[in-house]
């Protein structure tokens, strides 16, 4: 069998794991439908988690730091917690300062979802229903993320949905990566490629997208070629000090809708890179500025300051405030749908 689905330490929560021909190790826990663990073989074939986690589920159902959460149903941050539909307002949450990050308290990374398993195409899938008036927003929306293990070493996320009432519709995974290992105090010496030529900027000492759409080139924001992620961090340019770091979203290079790779990471200490591939036109570049995760975590590690970076897969932050960003917005009974691919090679860089 592939799929091992197992009690989360003695509690009612559940681990489920994902192994493929090559000793790829998947866990995940229907708790926000996240992922606990990636463990894969490095450059001296031994075995490195390359995921940050938690030990026991409650680090899961405290998980403020979103870490290996299903995201939705919108991602990100809304400027004021508020946004229209159809000329109506709804008043969100106001969980990010005046702002709305994730969709409020109500996270669907606290929810405990359903999941059924698959063992033929080596998948997992969780399912929820998000009632109306959950998060302050109208409708039923009955949503489903899938993970599948391919023998490629490549994790594929879709999420497939349908909502009774229009709605919006923005969901991500908000794993935070380091390929030196979940152990490793930081993933500054890691290498980032970027495929974007652009970013949102943010609004003067905000954390909020303006609406201008800015070059990287000749700036600390380029990752169009590979650079490590400390080199130009710390430099003195205020949309990097307004975040202490990279949080950005980065504006993908792309001419339609295909999935295509948005991003690659690269460790010189194991040889591993992973590549990002999505069908989505936005990409969060996070580097755990905010990090200071002490309890429940693996092996008791503490995961601090920059200890791990996410590529959030996304439409771009405020979309629904600025006019022009396009807007996810999902008519009643109308298919959701949106596919994320994590893909791991060793030592081929």
């Amino acid at each position: 069998m592939n799929i091992l689905v197992d009690n989360f330490v003695k509690s009612p929560y559940k681990l489920i794991t994902l192994k493929n021909k090559n000793n790829m190790i998947v866990k995940l826990t229907n708790i926000g439908a996240s992922i606990v663990s990636i463990i894969l073989k490095d450059k001296n074939n031994n075995n490195v988690d390359v995921v940050l986690g938690f030990e026991n589920p409650n680090g899961y159902l405290n998980n403020t730091c979103y870490l290996g959460a299903t995201i939705g149903r919108n991602a990100n941050r809304i400027e004021n917690a508020t946004f229209k539909i159809n000329n109506k307002t709804y008043y969100l949450d106001k969980n990010d300062g005046e702002n709305n990050l994730h969709s409020g308290f109500d996270s669907t990374s606290k929810i405990i979802w359903d999941y059924e398993v698959d063992e033929i195409t080596n998948t997992v899938k969780f399912f929820t229903t998000l009632e109306d008036g959950f998060q302050n927003m109208e409708g039923n929306f009955n949503i489903s993320v899938s993970y599948t293990l391919k023998q490629d070493n490549s994790l594929e996320i879709k999420y497939n949905g349908k909502c009774d009432k229009k709605t919006i519709a923005n969901f991500t995974n908000h794993t935070y990566f380091n390929l030196d290992g979940h152990n490793s105090p930081n993933i500054l010496s890691q290498q980032v490629m970027i495929n974007a030529d652009k970013f949102t900027e943010f609004k003067e000492n905000t954390n909020i997208p303006s609406g201008k759409i800015l070059s990287v080139f000749g700036t600390p924001m380029d990752f169009t070629k590979f650079k490590p992620i400390g080199k130009d961090i710390d430099l003195d340019y205020a949309q990097l000090k307004f975040v202490n770091g990279y949080d950005h979203n980065y504006v993908i290079n792309r001419e339609n809708n295909d999935i295509i790779l948005v991003a690659k990471a690269y460790s010189k200490n194991t040889g591993i890179m992973l590549e990002t591939y999505t069908d989505l036109p936005g990409l969060q570049f996070y580097t755990g500025n905010s990090n200071n995760i002490k309890d429940f975590t693996k092996n008791n590690v503490e995961y601090l300051f920059r200890s791990g970076f996410c590529f959030e897969t996304q439409y771009y932050p405020n979309c629904y405030n600025i006019e022009n960003f396009e807007k996810p917005i999902l008519n009643a009974n109308e298919l959701y749908q949106s596919t994320t691919i994590y893909k791991f090679l060793t030592d081929n860089f």
